[in-house]
């Protein structure tokens, strides 16, 4: 008499191929993620980058700011809102608490510099900056301090 069915080692070899596909296709997903969230990243800084420009011309010079977090204050920029901007974007994740090259868990965040410092009268330059999840080595110079930082992307002034 013939047995209809399947063998437990069909079964386990058919399970097997099912969890590594599976597998497969969890970790593509949070790199497609990783990625996506670092696009909309740069996307962000370069519209903020437009509206200080804007504010710029309007007004003759940035506004001037020590480091500016996104995750301390939603208006991380004074006068960007309402009148270049409607609202400044955050960070997707918004968890960090430290501007580059600073001493500490540097989280996901937006940050903007533009003040006297590095031998630059204030609102001459800025720096904008954002803690990448897949980012390399970076250098950006202000004035004259160079920023040499891991894992951010920075924009200055074109």
């Amino acid at each position: 008499m013939k047995q209809r069915g399947f063998t437990f080692i069909e079964i386990l070899v058919s399970v097997t191929i099912i969890a590594v596909l599976i597998a497969i296709g969890v970790a593509s997903y949070a790199s497609v993620n990783r990625r996506a969230r670092d696009a909309k990243r740069k996307s962000d800084l370069e519209q903020v980058r437009s509206a200080l420009e804007q504010y710029r011309a309007d007004i003759g010079s940035y506004p001037t700011s020590g480091w500016s977090l996104s995750s301390s204050n939603p208006d991380w920029i004074d006068l960007l809102t309402p009148t270049y901007m409607d609202n400044l974007p955050v960070d997707p994740k918004n968890t960090g608490t430290v501007p580059p090259g600073a001493a500490g868990a540097a989280g996901p965040v937006y940050a903007y510099l533009s003040n006297a410092s590095c031998g630059l009268a204030a609102g001459r330059e800025f720096i904008l900056a954002t803690r990448l999840e897949d980012g390399g080595i970076q250098t950006t110079q202000y004035g004259t301090c160079t920023y040499n930082t891991a894992g951010w992307y920075l924009l200055g002034e074109q």
